[in-house]
């Protein structure tokens, strides 16, 4: 389930930020806030084997991350906790 979340939500926020030119203020403050809603309460209530990793090194990096890349950030660090095989198309879009 979460695997499938994550390839829909990936394929969202990629058509989104390459194809359409969504207004900053719907970006910032309706999609990104929805992402980490959604990939936050999944990390921290059913990510139990990443728990540690999540309070010490993914979290406190994605936060520290300048605002304009945080939703790359987020879906880089996603793949990551669901040991997601990206493809490089993935890759190139996830780098900031």
């Amino acid at each position: 389930m979460d695997l499938d979340a994550f390839k829909y939500h990936f394929a969202i926020v990629n058509r989104l930020t390459t194809v359409n030119n969504n207004s900053t203020g719907t970006f910032n403050f309706i999609i990104i806030p929805f992402f980490e809603k959604f990939w936050f309460n999944r990390i921290e209530k059913n990510g139990r084997q990443h728990k540690d990793f999540w309070d010490k090194k993914s979290k406190p990096y994605y936060e520290s991350v300048a605002y304009d890349k945080k939703v790359k950030c987020l879906f880089k660090i996603i793949s990551h906790h669901l040991d997601y095989e990206t493809t490089s198309k993935e890759d190139g879009w996830m780098d900031f």
